[in-house]
């Protein structure tokens, strides 16, 4: 467990830690994925993803009792009552042409931008299969969204800015 009282601490290992757990459960998922019921059950993917986000980074950086923000637009699956007092943002470490997902236009102006998602290119788009090589990332207000290779950037864990009601 950290030592919260240094915030900001770099977590960036935990996140690739959690890259390459996505990475290697993901075949095991996709054979369970083969006969989900996704009519009554189509947050399956999502869920999956939020509970193991919630023990195997969440509890591990924080431990019991403290919270993080969820990723993607997800809800808390443990204690979803429990509002998130930390984040973690992103520092891109490598220049970049940052184009805006969502307006495809170049926009990034050096704003603090927090982790969202993780991501891999598939045809013309990005989607939630592995390698997971790549972050959605967004900016605090969530006006702007940039998908960046993971490796070119760092995390931070950092008390909740109040800029943003996340989750």
């Amino acid at each position: 467990m950290n030592n919260l009282a240094t915030s900001p601490i770099d977590i960036t290992s935990h996140i690739v830690m959690f890259r390459n757990f996505l990475n290697i459960s993901w075949p095991f998922v996709d054979v369970l994925m083969e006969n989900h019921d996704w009519e009554e059950d189509g947050n399956f993917i999502d869920d999956w993803i939020q509970i193991n986000w919630e023990f195997l980074i969440e509890r591990e950086i924080l431990g019991k009792g403290k919270y993080l923000a969820t990723l993607e637009w997800n809800s808390r699956i443990t204690f979803p009552d429990e509002r998130a007092k930390y984040e973690i943002a992103c520092e891109i470490t490598t220049q970049l042409e940052m184009k805006d997902w969502i307006l495809k236009s170049n926009n990034y102006e050096g704003e603090d931008l927090l982790l969202f998602g993780f991501r891999s290119p598939i045809n013309a788009s990005y989607g939630l299969y592995p390698p997971f090589d790549f972050v959605e990332v967004r900016s605090f207000e969530k006006v702007k969204t940039y998908i960046v290779p993971l490796d070119c950037c760092n995390f931070w864990l950092k008390p909740m800015s109040g800029k943003i009601k996340w989750d």
